[in-house]
């Protein structure tokens, strides 16, 4: 099959079915589905499985839509992800989280075309990319999500047309060229549980093959409130964090700045050089 579209999800029963609703609406490719459980205590499976009854998928022997669930012990996104792909045998993987849902018909021909154009190109953002600096964690020329603050989904109208290539780039949605994350081995899970391996994935393809990776914008919805499953789960009945909460976010914090300095030990020689940003001309009619 061409494409598989990957979504990891924990405990999300509540938004997982708009999610894959969605999916289900606005991907013109057959495609098949990879769902990952991972640690799922709710009735998030339930609910995909129900939309796709509800959709007129029989489960596994639609043409359309193939689906392949996956369950993993609450191992977090890099190691899910890796889970997903590996369970999967599309051309092109196409990553989604479970707080995103697609808002444009034929956004995954979007997020598939330019690799099919220029074979230089291995993975593709539908949300930003970026080049990074010296020092840690020092980023800039970002294109795409600009402000934590703002929508995620939301884009200049007047990029729609461009490939937009740059050190690196954000997952979600994230579409990579499958037979490129094999030979790489798929994402280091020295950077599980999350964080900062899609940015090692990029510098990997870059330095070892001379790939690059760019941002071709899809309009997508989703909200920061929609997020953090793991730490919203340590929320008291009047939404006060709990000394779990509390000891997560610490965690997280503390992950991120752990594996900036894991990207920067590996590839900080080459943040100082220059940077070559190309914008390629691409339009894609559905």
């Amino acid at each position: 099959m061409k494409l598989s579209v990957i979504v990891t999800t924990h405990d999300k029963q509540w938004l997982i079915g708009t999610v894959v609703d969605a999916i289900l609406k606005y991907t013109v490719t057959p495609f098949e589905l990879v769902m990952v459980y991972d640690g799922c205590k709710d009735k998030s499976r339930e609910t995909v499985e129900k939309v796709l009854r509800g959709a007129g998928t029989r489960i596994g022997e639609n043409k359309m839509v193939k689906y392949i669930p996956v369950e993993t012990p609450d191992v977090h996104e890099v190691k899910a992800n890796n889970a997903g792909m590996r369970a999967s045998s599309g051309e092109y993987y196409l990553l989604l989280q479970d707080d995103m849902v697609p808002n444009e018909r034929g956004w995954d021909i979007r997020m598939m075309r330019p690799m099919e154009v220029w074979e230089d190109i291995f993975a593709i953002s539908g949300r930003n990319a970026y080049n990074v600096y010296p020092g840690i964690q020092v980023i800039g020329d970002l294109i795409g999500r600009v402000e934590d603050d703002t929508p995620r989904g939301t884009y200049d109208i007047n990029t729609r047309c461009l490939v937009r290539l740059r050190d690196t780039i954000n997952r979600g949605p994230l579409c990579m060229r499958a037979s490129s994350v094999k030979k790489l081995n798929y994402l280091d899970e020295a950077f599980a549980p999350s964080d900062c391996d899609d940015v090692d994935i990029c510098y990997r393809a870059r330095l070892e093959y001379g790939w690059r990776c760019g941002v071709y914008p899809v309009d997508y919805l989703s909200d920061l409130s929609w997020g953090t499953a793991r730490i919203k789960a340590g929320l008291n009945a009047l939404g006060v964090e709990s000394e779990k909460s509390k000891a997560y976010k610490d965690d997280f914090n503390q992950r991120v700045y752990k594996n900036w300095c894991l990207i920067t030990k590996k590839y900080g020689h080459t943040f100082g050089t220059p940077k070559k940003n190309e914008d390629r001309l691409l339009e894609v009619v559905i």
